[in-house]
């Protein structure tokens, strides 16, 4: 039984330089302090995926899954796990909270834009292929941001 391997460091210096700033934005004020310890690096807590089924509606908790699905993407250079991202998009539209929907759709689509990017200047090509999520997180990203701009408060043109 193989796992899989672990990537470079200069994959994962790349990714994170580039992703740091858009994580710490993101999710430094909506998850708060949580009652549930998620995945760290060492194999403290639990792995996101026990979540996927017993929390999945649970905002803040998918968006905790989100950010360390962001952090294993940095330090292990593997692609994330689009259904936390899907969970946090939907949970947000359901509140209304557009936002939030914008913001968690233009971060995966922007490491996943990172993760074949810094595939591609290693001369290396991405061991899981993103496209797919890719165009359907932009798909939800416009019609997120056409809710934002109707919503009252919003940016209407």
């Amino acid at each position: 039984m193989s796992a899989l391997p672990f990537f470079d460091d200069n994959i994962c210096a790349y990714i994170s330089e580039r992703l740091e700033p858009a994580i710490r934005e993101l999710f430094s004020e909506e998850t708060g302090t949580l009652p549930v310890d998620i995945l760290s690096e060492k194999g403290k807590g639990l792995r996101s995926y026990v979540f996927a089924e017993t929390h999945k509606n649970d905002l803040p908790v998918m968006l905790r899954c989100c950010e360390e699905e962001l952090k294993n993407l940095m330090t292990a250079g593997r692609a994330p796990s689009s259904f936390y991202f899907e969970r946090v998009a939907i949970l947000a539209r359901k509140e209304k909270n557009f936002e939030l929907e914008v913001k968690i759709c233009e971060v995966l689509i922007k490491a996943y834009a990172l993760y074949e990017e810094a595939y591609k200047n290693q001369g290396r090509s991405t061991p899981a292929n993103t496209t797919y999520m890719s165009e359907e997180m932009a798909k939800r990203l416009a019609a997120a941001r056409k809710h934002l701009e109707i919503q009252p408060g919003g940016t209407t043109k």
